[in-house]
C-alpha cells in the first residue's frame, strides 16, 4: 500500500486480519497505532548489508512461528534488527500494559532472552 497513509495500511491489516510487514517504525507509536487494535506488526531491519543477510532467517521465522500460531501474535509488535536479535512488544489484556522482551538466536540454534 505504498503511497497511502500509514493509518490506511494499519486499518486494512486489521480489517483483513493480516500481520503488517514493514520497515516503517512509525507503526511503533502506540498512540497513533494502539496495541488493542493491532492485528500484528513486524518491523524489518533497515536495508543495510547486515540486514539483507538476515532477511531469509526472518522470513523463515515468520513462516514457522506466526504462521502456526496466528492468534498468539495479534496485538504484538515485533522489531527485527540487523544483528539477528528482535524485540517483541505484547499488549497484556489482563494487566493492561505492554511487555517488552528482547531475543536472539544463539549460534547453537537455541533462543536466548536478552532482556525483559
Amino acid at each position: 500500500m505504498r503511497g497511502h497513509p500509514d493509518e490506511n495500511s494499519f486499518a486494512y491489516a486489521a480489517r483483513e486480519d493480516r500481520v503488517l510487514l514493514t520497515r516503517d517504525t512509525d507503526f511503533l507509536d502506540n498512540h497513533a497505532f494502539p496495541p488493542h487494535l493491532n492485528p500484528g506488526l513486524i518491523v524489518l531491519p533497515s536495508p543495510s548489508t547486515a540486514a539483507r543477510n538476515s532477511l531469509p532467517a526472518i522470513s523463515d521465522w515468520v513462516a514457522r512461528t506466526i504462521g502456526r500460531s496466528r492468534d498468539l501474535w495479534r496485538r504484538a509488535k515485533i522489531v527485527f534488527s540487523g544483528d539477528g536479535s528482535y524485540v517483541v512488544h505484547t499488549f497484556e489484556w489482563d494487566e493492561g500494559r505492554i511487555v517488552t522482551t528482547r531475543y536472539r538466536w544463539r549460534t547453537d540454534g537455541h533462543l536466548e532472552i536478552l532482556a525483559e
